[in-house]
């Protein structure tokens, strides 16, 4: 993994550095907004490496930086940006790239309309997920949020219509449509697709090799589109809101692996080698969530379900013989978690969370995955987490998570050679700094 923070990322850090030291709060440069924050983890695990790290020997190779700038040049008009810069073992490198670019114009209360990089409305937490000083925790429940999964659900390349209806009685409804694509052949989440797919065929191969080594390049991904809405109810409780969120979207992906090996001649070994070629294309037919939420005082309450529908259809080329179609392959999954959060002082709030996550719901106890001779732990997790958050200063805070995980389905195997254990615990610590 290229550790070295590139040029870019220095100028993003300084920048950071030059607002906190110019101002208290956020920094105006005339009528230029901008806020950033910078965060630092520490992960260790007992068993199973996590988020492409080596958390089983403890691991600080997750680094976050984030700046952003909001005008509005005109009443009613809002543009803004944001840079971001992550490593996570071996995702992000350091890079800087433009993690969402909008333009908002708000025509009345009840319309509005946005086009851009606009950030991806998911659930109650996905547009904020980076906002570090937002929530009590430090990692959003895995089976909705997944960080292995943020370059998919960040942001989309589109256009989308909002608005806030008032239903009377202090309640309201806000509502969203949006239509895009995206960007996704930097994506680290497709990489590591098209990389599961090259391991689960060395395993059938159409002739026996031994030492069998493999890699995989030309990857390209295309999203033909992505859209969806979302619903939310503002109650006449104060506090209390349910909200709904859907999308569907289509790509496709394509892969070329070079496999390597020995196979026996007689008494000798000749050493073989072949090019094999992917085309997958991937169909998100339905996901949605329900969430809830309650504020009150000092209190928290949150709750969301998760579901998602996908079919994948894969086409093999470069073998020595013809291969026939291969049928597609559907997988429902689903997750859902609970989550409670009190501030105890200004200074100190406390958390919990319990979440439930079934990659494919008709197989809960794992026997498709012990069938295919994966762990049947991988058909599940199911993670009982504690937090505590540590307001330093105004601008400074510190969390200390730990997580108790039954099964390994948020674990994967590529990051883990030697095995998964279906059960381990995850410790984490961040600082942030943010103004």
């Amino acid at each position: 993994m290229n550790r070295k923070v590139t040029i870019a990322n220095r100028v993003l850090l300084g920048l950071l550095i030059a607002a906190a030291a110019s101002s208290v709060g956020a920094f105006d440069l005339g009528d230029i907004e901008i806020h950033g924050f910078v965060s630092s983890t520490g992960t260790k695990t007992t068993d199973n490496n996590v988020f492409t790290l080596n958390s089983v020997d403890g691991s600080l190779d997750w680094f976050e930086a984030g700046i952003n700038f909001n005008i509005e040049p005109v009443e009613g008009l809002r543009i803004g940006m944001q840079l971001y810069s992550r490593t996570l073992g071996e995702q992000g490198n350091s890079n800087v790239v433009i993690d969402w670019a909008t333009g908002d114009y708000r025509l009345r209360d009840w319309i509005g309309f946005r086009i851009g990089k606009n950030k991806l409305t998911y659930g109650l937490y996905n547009t904020t997920r980076d906002a570090d000083m937002t929530r009590p925790n430090i990692l959003l429940p895995q089976g909705m949020y997944s960080e292995n999964l943020r370059d998919l659900v960040n942001a989309y390349l589109g256009g989308e219509i909002y608005g806030s209806i008032p239903l009377g009685s202090n309640s309201d409804l806000e509502y969203q449509v949006f239509y895009g694509t995206q960007d996704l052949d930097d994506a680290f989440i497709v990489q590591r697709f098209m990389e599961k797919g090259a391991a689960a065929g060395a395993n059938f191969l159409p002739f026996p090799l031994q030492e069998v080594t493999y890699n995989t390049d030309s990857i390209k991904a295309d999203m033909d589109y992505i859209f969806g809405g979302a619903l939310r109810w503002n109650t006449p409780l104060d506090g209390l809101l349910f909200g709904v969120t859907y999308q569907q979207s289509e790509a496709t992906f394509s892969s070329r692996t070079v496999y390597h090996g020995w196979m026996e001649q007689g008494p000798a070994l000749v050493p073989i080698s072949f090019a094999t070629t992917a085309d997958t294309d991937y169909d998100q037919k339905n996901s949605y969530a329900l969430s809830g939420e309650y504020r009150r005082n000092r209190l928290t309450v949150a709750a969301e379900y998760w579901e998602t529908s996908t079919m994948t259809t894969n086409v093999l080329g470069g073998l020595p013989f013809p291969t026939p179609p291969m049928a597609p392959i559907t997988q429902d999954s689903l997750s859902y978690y609970g989550q409670v959060a009190y501030r105890l002082a200004k200074w100190l709030e406390l958390s919990g969370y319990y979440s439930v996550y079934y990659p494919d719901k008709h197989d809960k106890d794992g026997d498709r995955y012990a069938m295919s001779g994966l762990p049947a732990s991988q058909a599940w997790s199911k993670d009982l987490t504690i937090s505590a958050r540590f307001d330093i200063t105004r601008y400074w805070l510190f969390k200390i998570e730990g997580h108790f995980v039954d099964g390994t389905a948020s674990v994967e195997p590529l990051d883990n050679p030697q095995g998964v254990t279906d059960d381990y615990t995850m410790v984490l610590g961040r600082f942030t700094f943010f103004f």
